[in-house]
């Protein structure tokens, strides 16, 4: 049978383009043993995707290869199997190409948990963006009520639980975003106490952490990184702790990475940074999904999905990661 897939041309230079992918047809023919052939319901795209966009790769994870689908974490649901571990109409997730329909080896497609909250949860709050969430709250930031965390890029799928899950622990919850729209969503759905449009404040990041966190701040949950992590050392209590989860503004640069020019305050405040691989922490998913479905049952919890229809739209919802068109978790329905 044919099936439409995505495939990578070659590894951006900078900010991924049009240029970089292709949507062609291919011909699936080999069924082999221990295999399953699956119909993709829903991809996820991600922005650590843009460190497989590299011929280096990165430690943890290879890069994609060039004239192959593109790979990220998906659902599909099993139309074939050669293999006791499933059977036709079971619902899988796991790293699969960038297809309508693919044959997957089984071992590397898991069994959807049934839980009381839709699938595409388990690409998002219930999935790796959740745990990174998770890990870095509850088992590295470890808050204290009281305590003010700032939060980056807190609109997306990790911050936006980042936050909420900081609240729980009593703290003070600022976050900066890219438009007053996902201010409210911050402050009115996701239990933010406020958030800033960072935009509006490009020549002078740290007034506005001054005025937004008066105080100072004793956790910095950094998803964005650059000029903005800069701003963030200078408002630094004492003993304060700054979690590494990502750095946005830095994956496409055409220059060099821009580096903290403040690194050594660190020092003098008596700082600590600390940088995590999410998926160290599989061990722990059971334990995280069930507090996460604890929480969304009392209330303390919300989430919102961005979803683009079609495959052919999937690539554009990737680059759309970097244009902050995405509120939550962004997704693509095939």
């Amino acid at each position: 049978m044919k099936t439409k897939a995505i495939i990578l041309n070659n590894y951006p230079k900078f900010t991924p383009s049009s240029k970089d992918v292709d949507c062609i047809s291919i011909q699936l023919d080999n069924f082999p043993s221990e295999t399953v052939l699956i119909r993709l319901l829903f991809l996820s795209v991600d922005p650590y995707m843009r460190n497989r966009l590299r011929p280096e790769g990165t430690h943890y994870i290879k890069p994609l290869e060039i004239g192959k689908p593109i790979i990220s974490m998906g659902i599909g649901e099993v139309i074939e199997s050669k293999t006791v571990k499933f059977k036709s109409g079971d619902l899988v997730i796991g790293m699969f190409p960038w297809q309508e329909f693919a044959v997957i080896n089984a071992n590397a497609a898991k069994p959807i948990r049934q839980t009381t909250l839709p699938i595409t949860t388990q690409l998002g709050i219930l999935g790796y963006p959740g745990l990174t969430a998770y890990i870095g709250i509850n088992k590295i930031a470890k808050p204290l009520p009281g305590q003010t965390i700032f939060i980056s890029s807190a609109a997306g799928a990790v911050g936006s639980l980042a936050g909420q899950l900081a609240k729980i622990h009593g703290c003070h919850v600022v976050g900066s975003t890219s438009s007053q729209e996902k201010i409210n969503y911050l402050i009115d759905y996701y239990h933010y106490d406020t958030a800033f449009n960072y935009q509006q404040y490009r020549e002078d990041y740290a007034s506005a952490i001054k005025k937004y966190c008066p105080h100072g701040i004793d956790i910095n949950f950094e998803n964005v990184g650059g000029k903005l992590l800069e701003a963030v050392i200078e408002c630094l209590n004492l003993q304060s702790t700054i979690v590494l989860c990502g750095a946005i503004s830095q994956y496409n640069s055409q220059n060099p990475r821009q580096g903290p020019n403040n690194f050594h305050k660190l020092n003098s405040k008596n700082a600590k940074l600390i940088g995590y691989i999410v998926t160290d922490y599989d061990h722990l998913f059971d334990e995280f999904q069930q507090y996460i479905i604890d929480q969304y049952l009392k209330g303390k919890i919300n989430y919102h999905e961005t979803i683009i229809n079609g495959l052919g739209n999937a690539w554009s919802a990737f680059i759309g990661l970097f244009d902050s068109k995405n509120i939550g978790k962004m997704l693509v329905k095939i």
